[in-house]
């Protein structure tokens, strides 16, 4: 008797949805995640980095924009302690997030039917990156299910967040 998914994807999740489960499955990488799930979790962080950038930026120099844009990881301007703590808030976000990012990136390229090691297509420069968004944009693939395994927090006997039924003893 086939098991279904213990982590079922969320299909045509909302923003607060998704951000919620992308916390919630801090790190599990087993399961699947929607195209909504993912994707909405990028814009999410995209507007975070975003507005850290652009307050680091006005802290330092005042409301004149310099024309750049770095997304968190490379550099922040340092010139005034508002600054420095707005770099201090983005680093932390930064590594606050880098697991589940990782997690949902492997989920997803589940629910798209491909192994989560196809991430690894980020290390080939430009050509890599492209087929790696083409893959997390690919529809879902019910071949997926095969990634579907209970674990400790996933499955029958998990905490009552992450609980799911679906998995039958047979």
């Amino acid at each position: 008797m086939p098991r279904n998914p213990s982590l079922p994807p969320l299909r045509g999740a909302t923003p607060l949805q998704a951000l919620g489960r992308f916390f919630r499955l801090y790190g599990i990488s087993s399961g699947r995640a929607s195209r909504s799930e993912y994707w909405w979790w990028v814009l999410v962080n995209l507007l975070v980095t975003g507005a850290l950038q652009i307050a680091g930026n006005m802290l330092v120099t005042g409301w004149k924009w310099d024309y750049t844009f770095v997304i968190v990881g490379s550099r922040w301007p340092m010139g005034s302690s508002g600054a420095s703590v707005i770099g201090v808030i983005a680093t932390i976000w930064a590594l606050g997030t880098l697991i589940p990012s990782f997690a949902v990136v492997w989920r997803r390229l589940h629910d798209a039917g491909h192994g989560g090691g196809w991430f690894f297509l980020i290390l080939i420069p430009i050509v890599g990156w492209l087929l790696l968004i083409w893959l997390l944009a690919s529809k879902e693939n019910p071949d997926g299910a095969r990634f579907d395994r209970p674990t400790a927090t996933t499955g029958p006997d998990a905490p009552l967040g992450l609980r799911s039924d679906a998995w039958s003893r047979s």
